[in-house]
């Protein structure tokens, strides 16, 4: 063991040896390099890649010799083995005697063989100990290598201490070899500015030098030299073509001024030897607008239109109110831009290449755009002007060329008004107002259009005004004026020229001198005369009622009342008579007898019972009376005036040659139809609201249901005679080729029904009791008779109650006939407006009618055998009813079905109940689409239904309402395609989109299940509807005349057409018209 302690012992020191002489060669070697490099670059000034070039070779070869001297026997390994074989050859030790000991040592031996090996073993030790370890170091040769490091390291030292700017000029030059160092010289530059700068165009630049010299003998000769090269990033150190300035030396510094600059450039400073880095000025140009816009968003009432127009410096005007973008490009990249006004500096935002801002225009703005440059300077850029504009007034005008109309009470008169506005029309109405009243005026009429912003117009709608009474007073002048609103915000109504109209009064109303009824109208205006003298009466009543009531003078005010308006009645007759002897006259007389037989009648019976009612009752009767006398004077009045002018164009006519052509046939036609539709709606009307009276009876009747019901009655007169004047305006046209002659009696029925039902409304509902004495049977076993029948004339008003009969008679079954007859009439009722009060009640009395089943088609409790009843036209009563009959309207009914088809005739809904009828053979083809109901039980066959015995099944409402929504916004928007074409030819769309409004209303009430509001919704539609299709008509009739226009409208347009068109804008005038005929 001794042995491997002494080998690695001199391992030890071989190693110690080896690093030692490699580091002091590599250390003298590194130095001996940077010092001939540093100094080679302070003597040569040595270029960049040759400094690259030197520093990469010196220092591969530095690395080389620290890892192959250092390193690399550092991390060699040397066994003990080689140490003894290295030890065998340095010290000649013979017979390999290290080496065998080493294996020795380290094998397992025989034992035989273990004596020669530890004689070896021995051996070895003894001669590894008599060696001198330590000369493995090699003390020597380390101190020549110190000592030429030592002196490599003092050159060096004494280097840096005597050149310390040379030296580190020369490190920094080979570690930054890229970097722009230039060699020091015998002199110091120091420049200001220190590094490249940018300016703005026209900016301008000084640069300052201070000189040092490294020696002290300086000649005064020696000047710096401002060098520069423009358009170029880096200035050589040995330039060319480029530009010196000599530098003027003030005080202890060296200056150069450079007055507005234009161009970006690089410089040097040189004197003799000496340079300053290359410097770089960029010049950066004023940034000017390249691209820039306005884009302007009006406000919501105009419409939030968009408009684009060109930007700053470019002035634009806006309507107040809007919101205005503004965007800008420009062509060299600034820092910032700023929009500045009167009252802030706004920054804009950089949004890809663009900056924008926005701002809400409210007044006159004088706008500067600033940009911010990237050394911190603003400049002005430009100048904007935005002015702002008011949204105009519209313009309205009545197109009418006479604005001073003179009527009389009663009469329609036609105005036109016209309006137009820069952005859209709201709101376009007429007013009323007397000629010196102050106040707000009454809306007569009023359009509500769609938007914003609506159309700009011009509008032209179409308005027929009827003079009557209490609205018109006559003797008085009012003032029509048109009205027009847009959609700006705040109260901006714009008034029209207003028309004046003056009503005549009753006294003022004359005949054409010599006319044959000039005796019959002084009549008239007398039964006027005394109708006020009435009217009169009335409200001195009602002024001093108090005093009446507590005087006790009622009863003498009652006389006289009565008296006076007995007096009119009579003048009435009185006139009516004289009337009647005229062809022409008797219109006027069925007018006046109408009033006469009704309201005069019903007034003197309410005046009558003034004496017998109380004190807390008479006040409400009077105003009533008052009422009913305003209306027959307001009646009489209208009818004075309708003669009057009637006859002075009848006159006028026979004196003045006509050239304008009667209108055909087909337009009147046309004008009927839509009478007759808002006729319907008319009567549709009527019929909803007298529901609430059939359930009482006249004694039961409220003063305000009283006042209902009369209100009814004179809606019903004043379409009997509209009914009445049509039949006699077809009665007098000529006969034409197309023309069918069944038409005037159709209309002839349609008046006497429609007279009829007006007297219906007064008709007491009777209840008819009929004992068993008054019964009696036919039992007719043949049939035989076809008698005539007509149908009822008014709804049901009769209760049947047939006392049951005693026994039950033995009722034969008559064979039928092979035709049966029947007659339908479209029904006077409807189920929801029939009440109990006209309800049959269920009979057991059966019979078998031939000739006893009488001419009216009507209903009764009696059930027949015969099948000889018809359908007629009312609606069959809720009790049960049996017999034999073909098909009938639906309703509590059950026994033979006689008929071969059915295809359903209306009628009630009947509850599903079992009835005692048999099941019978055969079936009936039923292709009715009414709704499923009934009884179960008997029967033939007819299709298929739901389970009996559960009632009628519900109407799913909501998914009803649910497609009538659907529905409606389909018929809404084929209402707002017309108006889209109703706009386009300039025909007036106000009712059209007043309907579109009411349609819309009732989406939203089908959508939420508001069933109250669909219905005043639906009709409200209809209404606009009609007008609309009124106006638009009226606009089309004008069209094909002379258009109307005002007359200051005309005479500017005849003067501008005189004038011509200037030569210049002749081919533009033509360019225009062809692309309108193109269109």
């Amino acid at each position: 063991m001794k042995m491997i302690y002494l080998l690695l012992k001199a391992r030890k020191y071989q190693r110690k040896s080896i690093f030692l002489q490699g580091l002091f060669l590599s250390l003298f070697m590194t130095f001996i390099l940077l010092f001939s490099l540093f100094v080679l670059d302070n003597l040569l000034r040595l270029p960049a890649g040759i400094r690259i070039f030197l520093g990469i070779f010196s220092g591969l070869m530095i690395g080389k010799e620290i890892c192959i001297k250092v390193f690399l026997p550092l991390l060699s390994r040397h066994n003990k083995e080689r140490m003894a074989v290295y030890l065998e050859e340095k010290y000649q030790i013979p017979e390999n005697l290290l080496i065998n000991a080493c294996h020795f040592q380290n094998q397992d031996l025989l034992e035989q063989e273990k004596v020669f090996a530890m004689q070896t073993i021995q051996q070895g030790e003894s001669a590894i100990q008599s060696l001198n370890l330590e000369s493995l170091l090699e003390k020597d040769k380390i101190r020549k290598r110190l000592f030429c490091f030592s002196g490599a390291f003092f050159i060096f030292a004494l280097y840096a201490f005597l050149f310390p700017l040379y030296l580190q000029n020369a490190f920094y030059r080979y570690l930054y070899p890229q970097k722009d160092i230039p060699p020091i010289g015998r002199f110091s530059l120091s420049t200001k500015p220190d590094s490249d700068i940018i300016l703005a165009q026209g900016d301008s630049l000084e640069i300052e030098c201070v000189v040092q010299s490294r020696s002290k003998n300086v000649p005064e000769k020696n000047i710096p030299v401002f060098v520069y090269q423009e358009d170029k990033g880096y200035l050589e150190a040995s330039p060319h073509f480029c530009k010196k300035i000599e530098m003027k030396k003030q005080g202890d510094l060296y200056k150069v001024f450079l007055p507005d600059l234009k161009t970006s450039f690089c410089w040097r400073i040189f004197m003799q030897d000496t340079y300053t880095p290359s410097l770089r000025v960029q010049v950066i140009p004023f940034p000017r607008i390249q691209l820039s816009s306005f884009r302007i968003q009006e406000p919501e009432y105009a419409g939030a239109r968009e408009y684009e127009y060109p930007g700053p410096p470019a002035s634009i005007t806006a309507l107040s109110g809007s919101r205005i973008f503004i965007k800008i490009q420009t062509d060299t990249p600034v820092a910032a831009l700023f929009w500045q006004t009167e009252e802030e500096k706004k920054a804009m935002e950089l949004l890809a290449s663009s900056w924008t801002t926005s701002l809400l225009l409210e007044k006159n703005l004088s706008c500067q755009t600033m940009a911010k440059l990237r050394n911190g300077k603003e400049i002005f850029l430009a100048q904007s002007e935005i002015y702002t504009k008011k949204d105009q007034l519209p313009q309205v005008a009545f197109l009418e060329e006479d604005l001073h109309l003179v009527v009389s009470c009663g009469k329609e008169i036609k105005l036109s008004l016209q309006a137009s506005d820069d952005y859209g029309i709201q709101y376009l109405g007429i007013q009323k107002s007397l000629l010196d009243e102050t106040a707000k005026g009454e809306t007569l009429k009023e359009w509500i259009y769609l938007g914003p912003p609506g159309s700009q117009g011009p509008i032209k709608e179409f308005f027929s005004l009827q003079i009557d009474l209490p609205s018109f007073q006559p003797g008085k002048t009012y003032l029509l004026e048109g009205v027009c609103k847009d959609f700006c915000p705040g109260e901006r109504m714009a008034k029209s020229k207003p028309v004046i109209l003056k009503i005549k009064s009753w006294e003022e109303e004359s005949l054409p001198p010599g006319d044959e009824m000039s005796k019959a109208f002084d009549f008239l205006r007398e039964t006027i005369a005394e109708q006020k003298k009435s009217l009169s009466l009335t409200e001195n009543l009602q002024a001093y009622l108090l005093d009446a009531l507590k005087e006790n003078t009622l009863g003498l005010h009652q006389k006289e009342m009565d008296k006076q308006q007995k007096n009119t009645k009579n003048k009435a007759i009185r006139a009516v008579y004289e009337f009647e002897k005229y062809e022409q006259g008797k219109q006027y007389a069925k007018s006046i007898s109408s009033l006469v037989d009704k309201e005069m009648k019903w007034l003197m019976d309410d005046i009558i019972h003034l004496k017998n009612l109380k004190s807390s009752q008479i006040k409400d009767l009077l105003g009533k009376i008052e009422e009913r006398q305003l209306y027959i004077l307001k009646e009489l009045m209208a009818l004075l005036g309708k003669m009057s002018e009637k006859q002075k164009e009848s006159v006028a006519k026979k004196d003045e040659k006509d050239n304008k052509s009667e209108a055909p046939l087909q337009e009147s036609l046309k004008n009927l139809q839509d009478d007759l539709k808002d006729f319907a709606r008319a009567e549709r009307t009527i019929l909803e609201k007298s529901k609430t009276l059939l359930d009482k009876t006249p004694e039961d009747l409220t003063q305000e249901e009283e006042k209902i019901l009369g209100e009814l009655a004179r809606e019903q007169e004043k379409w009997s005679k509209f009914l009445e004047e049509k039949l006699t305006d077809f009665s007098k046209l000529p006969p034409q080729d197309f023309s069918d002659s069944s038409l005037a009696q159709e209309f002839n029925e349609v008046y006497q029904e429609v007279q009829l039902a007006a007297k219906a409304l007064y008709e007491k509902k009777i209840e008819l009791a009929v004992p068993h004495e008054q019964s009696g049977l036919e039992k007719a076993e043949t049939l035989v008779h076809n008698l005539e029948k007509w149908l009822q004339d008014t709804p049901d008003h009769t209760k049947w109650l047939m006392e049951e009969p005693q026994a039950q008679e033995d009722i034969p079954l008559a064979e039928l006939p092979k035709e049966l007859e029947d007659i339908v009439g479209e029904l006077l009722d409807k189920e929801e407006e029939m009440g109990e009060d006209v309800e049959d009640a269920s009979s057991s009395w059966l019979d078998s009618l031939d000739k006893g089943a009488g001419w009216d088609a009507m209903d009764g409790p009696i059930s027949n055998m015969s099948a000889k009843g018809v359908t007629g036209n009312l609606l069959p009563n809720k009790n049960e009813i049996a017999g034999r009959s073909g098909e009938g309207r639906t309703g509590k009914s059950h026994g033979q079905m006689v008929e071969k088809t059915a295809q359903g005739k209306g009628g009630r809904e009947t509850p599903t109940r079992l009835s005692p009828g048999p099941f019978e053979q055969g079936s009936v083809e039923d292709s009715s689409k009414d709704s499923t109901g009934g009884s179960t039980g008997g029967g033939k066959l007819s299709g298929f239904s739901e389970e009996g015995l559960i009632g009628p099944s519900p109407s799913m409402l909501m998914q009803k309402m649910a497609r009538l929504a659907e529905n409606q916004i389909k018929i809404r928007q084929k209402a707002e395609k017309a108006a889209i074409y109703l706009k386009k030819y300039k025909i007036p769309t106000g009712d059209l989109e007043m309907a579109i409004a009411q349609m819309k209303n009732l989406e939203e009430s089908a959508q939420k299940g508001q069933g109250d509001t669909i219905r005043s919704a639906h009709h409200k539609a209809i209404d606009a509807l009609a007008q609309a299709k009124k106006s638009a008509k009226s606009e089309t009739g004008l069209k094909r005349e002379q258009t109307s226009l005002p007359g200051a409208v005309k005479q500017e347009i005849l003067e501008g057409y005189k004038e011509g068109f200037p030569k210049s804008y002749e081919e533009i005038i033509k360019e225009y018209f062809k692309k309108i005929a193109q269109e």
